[in-house]
């Protein structure tokens, strides 16, 4: 399914999927779903394809790994940290 989601809201995306998930069915399930960030966007199925994991075991292991591969200038916003501290990773 083809969506677009602000990095902020990008938590509840995959807490749809049974954990543990590979890899591949993350790209398989939400490949065509667009992260919008403040500027620019990327491929969710483009981010997960480089993640180091074959595996995702939990919810919040995806989602971290998520926020890991994201273009590194993203890092110093306080979106992440917002993000982290908001409690969205965890559900």
């Amino acid at each position: 399914m083809s969506q677009a989601v602000k990095l902020g809201r990008i938590a509840p995306v995959p807490a749809e999927l049974e954990y543990p998930v590979s890899r591949e069915a993350v790209v398989d399930q939400l490949g065509e779903t667009t992260v919008l960030l403040a500027d620019g966007e990327v491929n969710f199925g483009d981010l997960i394809d480089e993640a180091n994991e074959d595996t995702f075991d939990s919810h919040d292991s995806l989602v971290l790994e998520t926020m890991n591969l994201l273009p590194l200038d993203i890092h110093h916003t306080t979106k992440v940290v917002g993000f982290l501290r908001w409690g969205l990773v965890g559900h």
